[in-house]
């Protein structure tokens, strides 16, 4: 049954669907391998280690490593992660469409600045369009290049989209009412989302344009997860390129955080990060 775990962590990180769903695929994964009850506990600790940090920044991998620790101290532990993880996919089903309708009840917004890949904004600038006569403009968030997937996607939708580099985000921040953002991960201070992130987040507060993020709250970690994702490539003898794949913004350039337990400040979120529990093996990872 340990090749089934490490089938797991391969899929995980070889994925290059959006989080939301590389995240559905480890809860199912891990699902099918409580039920079964074949895994000792040493090989739950080893899955649980590798999956905190198979995906760079990707808090909600994290949250469900911890989860599995916390529950390896039960004496069935087998069945305590099989229960924790049914109440997390139950809660998950339908969480998309429960911060899209938070979102909507918030804001409605007309014209919408995003970057990067979220099917949480997805859902969201889905149902804002049925409400409102909208336009958005995509960053392209190279060196990923996701924005340009997205605004394909999002014009798939029916929603009039426009696709901008990165360098222009300054000047067309004068042009929309919102940085709409999705988040790979919330820590109390930061939020990390794709490159580009930073500089939309600046520029919104420059123009005095609001900030909003939207995740579900398996992205709210109160540690820094995974390593930089730092790549370099040789082009020529004393010449290589450099490129990041994820930054981070302040949390107090946000207006407010969504979620499907609610829409809060970061000051709310600093008291929930207050209550987390946290393994000592990944406290000390």
């Amino acid at each position: 049954m340990k090749d089934d775990a490490d089938k797991l962590l391969d899929k995980v990180r070889r994925s290059n669907a959006s989080a939301f769903t590389i995240v559905e695929t480890a809860i199912d994964n891990i699902i099918a391998l409580a039920e079964r009850g074949h895994l000792e506990k040493e090989d739950w600790t080893d899955l649980a280690l590798n999956l905190s940090c198979a995906k760079g920044r990707m808090a909600p991998l994290f949250n469900i490593s911890n989860l599995i620790f916390l529950n390896l101290d039960n004496s069935n532990f087998n069945e305590s992660i099989l229960r924790t993880m049914r109440s997390i996919q139950k809660e998950r089903n339908n969480s998309l469409q429960t911060i899209a309708d938070r979102f909507v009840e918030t804001y409605r917004p007309k014209k919408v600045m995003v970057n990067s890949y979220s099917a949480t904004v997805l859902s969201c600038l889905t149902l804002l369009s049925k409400k409102v006569d909208l336009s958005v403009t995509v960053a392209e968030s190279l060196p990923m290049g996701e924005g340009e997937m997205f605004a394909e996607t999002l014009a798939q939708h029916g929603i009039d989209s426009e696709i901008i580099h990165d360098s222009m985000v300054f000047e067309w921040m004068k042009k929309v009412e919102m940085y709409l953002s999705g988040a790979d991960a919330v820590l109390p201070d930061k939020v990390y989302n794709k490159m580009g992130s930073r500089s939309i987040a600046v520029a919104a507060k420059i123009e005095g344009k609001k900030t909003v993020v939207v995740s579900d709250s398996l992205k709210l970690c109160p540690l820094e997860v995974g390593d930089r994702t730092l790549r370099e490539t040789p082009i020529m003898p004393k010449l290589k390129r450099s490129s990041e794949l994820f930054e981070s913004f302040d949390v107090k350039a946000v207006e407010s955080f969504i979620t499907e337990k609610g829409v809060f400040t970061s000051d709310d979120l600093y008291q929930q990060f207050r209550s987390f529990r946290i393994s000592p093996l990944l406290k000390n990872k």
